[in-house]
């Protein structure tokens, strides 16, 4: 037998200011002069590198000012975005929706993945699974890319197949097969992980992707950390992601463990009614119900992908404008306004569009964020969605008024009581 030698799948994407808002989202079209182009070698071939790369035009191009931006209602003078760093109460060690951020994530540049197929005793994990365990690879590596506006980048390595694991018991035996979604699976993952082989470098990685064969009695997902494991060679705690049998056609589910495993977000939606708290507007909530699966605004500054000169900052009472440019868009403009209503909470507005992603309409989204509720439990909460100017929502003693509307983005006022 050879050394193992994992093939490497890498997306790389090189991001510059555009005119225009740019449409987030993957593309079926390949060609050298599309946005989205993928070069692609025999994934069947042993030792072959495989890569696949997007990019958007590289003639640097002046970012136009929207007329609402430079409006002369819009406040001048914000708080310090550092005053809008709320802290999490709970004090989850592995995820969270506050500051400061769990410590020994990857960072927000990149995340690398070690995918091992795992077959069980009466379902054998083939080349039809491998192909959509890799199809989904690559759309989240996608996904990331455009709600990271090109910042973050998923690579990830597939093991030979003569190393792939097979577990002597049936998925049944397993545990594999029924459940609900707080059943923990972590014990197939140790067993998965003590089975790689140590040629592969299991060093090199930040998540291990554990994937089991596409049957639909086997659905489930679940991130964690790799029990026993050391840290990775860049010094931070190994994690993983299972992904369970159906769901291995859907990259979306991908995409949410890897927003737990890669950036310690939380779950949000409700684990005791599956409720989506947040209605449609983020992936981390149940990924295959949410027809708007952009990260929010709140999560890429979490994330490190929203930049502090792109949150608005309102941290005392008293009337205030705002600008804000749509989160789906390539813009260094505002993105967020959060106001602080405790130590560990705040009301936070942004606002959307429809996108490649985005199908639940342009809208002002308001929504709370409260570290006292845990992961599944509510942390992050709809409070309105705002369509026309002149619509107002409230969240104790802040409301918020959408004044006037465009294409390149929305003119919101703050009352704070």
């Amino acid at each position: 037998m050879k050394p193992s030698s994992p093939l490497t799948f890498v997306l790389v994407v090189t991001v510059i200011a555009t005119a225009s808002l740019v449409s987030c989202g993957t593309s079926d079209e390949s060609s050298e002069t599309s946005a989205n182009s993928e070069s692609v070698a025999d994934p069947t071939t042993p030792e072959t590198q495989v890569t696949t790369t997007s990019s958007v035009s590289s003639s640097t191009v002046t970012e136009p000012v929207p007329k609402l931006a430079s409006d002369p209602r819009v406040t001048a003078e914000v708080s310090p975005s550092a005053d809008c760093r709320i802290s999490d109460v709970t004090e989850s060690e592995q995820a969270s929706s506050a500051f400061p951020r769990p410590s020994d994530l990857a960072g927000p540049e990149l995340v690398r993945i070690l995918a091992v197929p795992v077959s069980t005793a009466n379902h054998v994990f083939g080349e039809a699974d491998r192909k959509l365990m890799e199809e989904s690879l690559v759309a989240t590596a996608e996904y990331f890319s455009a709600v990271s506006y090109g910042r973050g980048e998923v690579s990830w390595s597939v093991l030979e197949p003569e190393d792939w694991v097979t577990l002597e018991q049936t998925s049944e035996e397993l545990g594999l097969v029924g459940g609900g979604p707080m059943t923990d699976r972590e014990a197939i993952v140790a067993q998965a992980h003590g089975r790689i082989p140590t040629t592969a470098n299991v060093g090199s990685f930040d998540v291990i992707g554990v994937y089991l064969p596409a049957v639909d009695e086997m659905l489930f997902g679940q991130s964690g950390v790799i029990p026993s494991a050391p840290k990775s060679d860049a010094g931070v705690t190994q994690r993983f992601i299972l992904l369970g049998g159906g769901y291995l056609r859907f990259w979306q589910v991908t995409a949410h463990e890897l927003g737990h495993a890669w950036i310690g977000l939380e779950d949000l939606y409700s684990f005791e009614t599956q409720s989506l708290y947040v209605g449609p507007w983020d992936i981390m909530q149940l990924a295959l119900l949410a027809t708007s699966p952009e990260l929010t605004a709140w999560n890429r500054w979490l994330a490190g992908w929203l930049g502090d000169s792109q949150v608005r900052c309102v941290a005392r009472t008293g009337e205030t404008v705002h600008f804000l440019a749509p989160v789906e868009g390539r813009s260094s403009l505002p993105q967020m306004v959060v106001v602080p209503v405790s130590e560990s909470a705040a009301v936070v507005v942004e606002t959307r569009r429809i996108t490649e992603f985005d199908k639940a309409g342009d809208k002002v989204v308001v929504y709370s964020v409260d570290t006292s509720f845990r992961s599944g439990f509510g942390p992050i909460r709809l409070v309105a969605e705002l369509d026309v100017a002149g619509a107002t929502a409230e969240s104790g003693n802040v409301r918020v008024e959408v004044l006037e509307r465009s294409v390149e983005g929305d003119l919101v006022g703050i009352v704070v009581s």
